[in-house]
């Protein structure tokens, strides 16, 4: 199988390498998946620099999110022959761009707004399994998974490679009515979106329309964010840098836009970009206001100094979606999911797709995620 791979840290066009690999074979609880479509997503590219040398082990393979379909099933998976998915309409493939959809969708449609998730990848993920080394057999946790079956494999990187093993307890099946590129970007953003209201909805209580914050507001999450929280009760403030991404992005927020000073009241914020900007965000909530961070646009966390000074008057804290994931049970995993699943159906928790390269085409793929003419997400086809 072709799979890329990380031996070295450093800059992502230099450093993922692809490579020809056997297929391991599925064992005890796990499940072999072929990968359809796994996206680009900033996550999947820090660690390749570096960032998270500390908890990540050379080689790796990247790829946080993705869709595949369940070819071989390990000793102790319950499981039941059905068609396989070859025969379901499937989008096309292709190396070029898309050209986009349209601007009303909750994409990233521009470079300087793209929202880095802090999800770092387990160590030694080269054949895809997730941390903590091989499953116990009968380890399923009662999962059924049928051969032919669409699952998202999430709790580990590994989905950029055309087959990958994954505990069966690891895999949660798709409803027919979602395409492989929606069901490709399913997980990532709209999971870490719920996760976010949901820790403002805690610190306060209730939602009274509190003044909620969201920086790089027009980026995939951050339009989800502006209409998780205005359905929770809350009050968005979309946050941006620039006059042109505020009116690009009033075509489709009618609610509260600032692109600069002076800052309007926040009782909370929820920031991706920490560093300086994220700084004096921190300064300006009120007290009793609380700011979430999940991300880190700037290259840089907030002054822990700044962050200790007004500790009694701003609950801080990090969102990792990956320490969630991990300790959640399966039955609320599966209701995110079926949220999340929804939220695409309705419109406000999809992404416009910018191209689908094939996993030889990764180089070109790589240059165009870093194209500040990108207009949306990119997905590989394995």
């Amino acid at each position: 199988m072709l799979r890329a791979v990380v031996r070295a840290f450093g800059d992502p066009r230099q450093v993922i390498a692809l490579e020809e690999a056997e297929r391991p074979a599925p064992g005890p609880g796990e499940v072999e998946i072929r990968i359809l479509r796994a996206a680009i997503n900033p996550s999947d590219l820090i660690p390749v620099t570096g960032a998270y040398r500390s908890r990540t082990t050379l080689p790796f393979v990247p790829g946080f999110e993705g869709v595949g379909e369940i070819v071989r099933l390990g000793k102790g998976v319950r499981g039941r022959p059905c068609p396989p998915l070859s025969c379901r309409t499937s989008p096309p493939q292709g190396g070029r761009p898309a050209g986009g959809e349209d601007g009303a969708q909750t994409a990233t449609s521009a470079m300087d707004e793209t929202v880095l998730h802090p999800i770092s990848p387990p160590e030694g993920e080269m054949s895809g399994r997730t941390e903590g080394g091989e499953p116990l057999a009968d380890a399923t946790n009662g999962v059924s998974l049928s051969l032919g079956q669409r699952v998202l494999p999430i709790g580990a990187s590994g989905l950029w490679q055309q087959y990958l093993i994954r505990p069966a307890d690891r895999c949660f099946a798709l409803p027919d009515d979602l395409s492989d590129d929606q069901a490709a970007m399913a997980y990532v953003n709209p999971l870490t979106a719920f996760r976010l209201v949901d820790a403002v909805r805690e610190h306060f209580g209730t939602a009274a329309g509190q003044r909620v914050g969201v920086t790089a507001a027009a980026s995939a999450i951050g339009k989800m964010l502006l209409v998780l929280l205005a359905e929770a009760g809350f009050q968005p403030v979309a946050l941006v840098r620039s006059a042109t991404t505020a009116q690009r992005l009033a075509e489709s927020f009618s609610g509260e836009i600032v692109a600069q000073a002076p800052l309007p009241p926040l009782d909370a914020v929820l920031d991706a970009v920490g560093g300086e900007p994220g700084n004096g965000l921190f300064r300006h909530i009120r007290r009793g206001g609380a700011f979430v961070q999940y991300g880190a646009l700037s290259g840089a966390q907030l002054d822990p100094m700044l962050v200790a000074a007004r500790r009694d008057e701003v609950a801080f804290s990090f969102l990792w979606l990956r320490n969630w994931v991990h300790s959640a049970p399966r039955a609320a995993i599966e209701a995110a999911f079926e949220r999340s699943f929804a939220g695409i159906r309705a419109g406000h928790l999809g992404s416009a797709v910018d191209g689908v390269f094939a996993l030889s085409e990764l180089p070109a793929a790589l240059a165009r995620q870093d194209d500040t003419a990108r207009t949306g997400k990119l997905l590989l086809a394995p």
